[in-house]
């Protein structure tokens, strides 16, 4: 998974769907970022997601609580 402004914009709604207290946006995020965690980098992408301050603060720690169950 390469780090550019498309997976960026990718990964950072994935986290916000997954967030939803509707069961149909949310599973289909959880299950984008479960098909996205086989990528080669995913971890490295999420990770310079989470350290991007321009991104909603929710988003990254949802990002980061990923990366540590990725881990």
């Amino acid at each position: 998974m390469e780090w550019n402004p498309e997976t960026l914009q990718f990964l950072s709604q994935c986290f916000l769907h997954g967030l939803s207290p509707q069961p149909e946006p949310r599973c289909a995020a959880e299950s984008s970022l479960s098909e996205a965690a086989d990528r080669p980098n995913y971890g490295l992408a999420v990770l310079r997601l989470v350290a991007e301050p321009s991104v909603n603060e929710q988003i990254r720690q949802a990002a980061a609580l990923n990366f540590k169950n990725h881990l």
